[in-house]
């Protein structure tokens, strides 16, 4: 329930898809990452930093957290049900 709830209300809209990209990578440059979340990727990275859930660090985008990391790279999450 935390992490359905985290996706649904914690992540700005529409950037399931780059988290997705990026947990089943495990890291990715700055750059790649911005390139796959388009346009309004600067800002989404912005906000999920500030809420502690991805850092970019030294060019490089991760996931501060291990199992929400693993929740974005989870391919069933997408067909459950709050």
């Amino acid at each position: 329930l935390f992490f359905m709830d985290l996706e649904r209300h914690g992540v700005p809209p529409g950037s399931a898809s780059m988290l997705e990209t990026l947990a089943r990578a495990g890291s990715l440059p700055l750059e790649l990452l911005a390139a796959r979340g388009g346009p309004a990727a600067a800002g989404w990275l912005a906000q999920l930093e500030r809420r502690e859930i991805v850092t970019c660090a030294g060019g490089v985008c991760r996931f501060e957290v291990e199992l929400v990391r693993r929740w974005f790279a989870w391919p069933e999450r997408t067909g459950m049900q709050l």
